[in-house]
């Protein structure tokens, strides 16, 4: 199959999106059933009335972060060795992402700040980083 010049300028997109799991999440979604699971969740959630029926890189590029959060649901449970490292490399990156953001948060804050660096799991800092968005709320 021959991309168009648009498909290929969105696939370009999606590399520079998803960095390194865009390989994995390209084949994932080429499997037929991934992709109907996909883009019927996507419809769910975005309240959409139709979603392509077969792989489409513009609407994968448009629900990228439902793409990964799709697959991390679908694969958590998984022993396959390429699964479990794409969860794994997913969760070390959202738990970076999510310790950056609570640290910007947690400025001037001491305690604050000790609780980040003792969250040493993607869980622990979830937790860390709720506390601190209800405490800002409450303040």
């Amino acid at each position: 199959m021959k991309l168009t010049p648009k498909e290929l300028g969105q696939l370009k997109c999606l590399l520079d999106a998803l960095g390194p799991f865009t390989r994995d999440v390209i084949e994932w979604m080429l499997d037929p059933i991934n992709w109907w699971r996909f883009s019927q969740q996507v419809r769910a959630d975005a309240r959409l009335h139709g979603a392509p029926p077969r792989p489409h890189i513009g609407f994968l590029l448009a629900q990228r972060g439902r793409a990964l959060k799709i697959m991390r649901r679908e694969l958590r449970l998984s022993t396959v060795a390429a699964h479990v490292s794409f969860c794994t490399n997913l969760d070390q990156l959202r738990y970076k992402q999510m310790k950056a953001l609570a640290l910007v948060y947690a400025e001037g804050l001491p305690e604050q700040l000790a609780k980040i660096e003792d969250a040493k799991t993607l869980t622990d800092m979830q937790l860390v980083f709720s506390e601190l968005v209800d405490e800002g709320t409450c303040e």
